[in-house]
């Protein structure tokens, strides 16, 4: 379990370079296994496009734990901020399995109440592979450290927050993440939401997104 949050929190903060997206195509869609999934997006989301949405597939293949469903941006009121988005992720192990929200929430909690939050200290360093191609997409070294760990749980998600330090030779960033694990059609799915100018006292501004955006996927597919 460690791992479904271990990588995406740390190789996702590198994407938020100044880019440009597209303009917001309101319905969208992604497949889990064999389920598809439909999300009609709010205006105030919009989806990667140029070398943005290249890199943004080029760091989502470091994760080789989780597959990407869904990479946007932040795009309220006309403007794009690349330093604030959201992507979705879907554990690997967990893409064919049928799996029940009320018993997979509680596992989890179950879970991250117990795992040592040492377990979700990521490093490029532990994988050189990985870290060899980050450097080859960004041009420069990077190291990095979370301080992840559980926040709370309600009927539709278990949240994990925190933030993630990045040093490299372009300089240092903290940012913010807040994860929304849940189900979707029986299906797993991780709402990831990310700020890079927040501060704890963003926080829980960050975990209501997350959960608005869960429930709003599932509204729109369980109906």
């Amino acid at each position: 379990m460690d791992r479904l949050v271990k990588w995406t929190v740390t190789v996702a903060l590198a994407i938020c370079a100044h880019s440009a997206v597209a303009a917001n195509s309101n319905q969208v869609s992604f497949r889990i296994g064999a389920v598809d999934i439909l999300w009609r997006l709010p205006s105030e989301y919009c989806p990667r496009e140029g070398e943005a949405a290249a890199k943004a597939q080029a760091v989502a293949a470091l994760d080789n734990d989780n597959i990407t469903d869904l990479d946007i941006v932040s795009c309220a009121d006309g403007k794009t901020n690349t330093d604030h988005y959201v992507i979705l992720k879907t554990p690997n192990a967990l893409i064919f399995p049928a799996i029940d929200r009320s018993e997979y929430l509680h596992s989890v909690a179950d879970y991250v109440e117990k795992a040592n939050p040492s377990e979700w200290q990521p490093s490029l360093t532990d994988d050189d592979d990985a870290a060899k191609r980050f450097e080859s997409i960004f041009g420069s070294k990077a190291t990095f450290k979370s301080t992840i760990k559980p926040i709370s749980k309600d009927d539709i998600c278990v949240y994990l927050g925190g933030f993630v330090d990045t040093a490299s030779s372009k300089g240092q960033r903290r940012g913010a993440v807040m994860a929304c694990m849940t189900i979707v059609l029986r299906k797993a799915l991780t709402v990831y939401v990310y700020d890079m100018r927040t501060d704890a006292s963003g926080m829980p501004k960050l975990l209501r997104e997350a959960h608005k955006i869960a429930a709003d996927i599932i509204g729109q597919n369980e109906k």
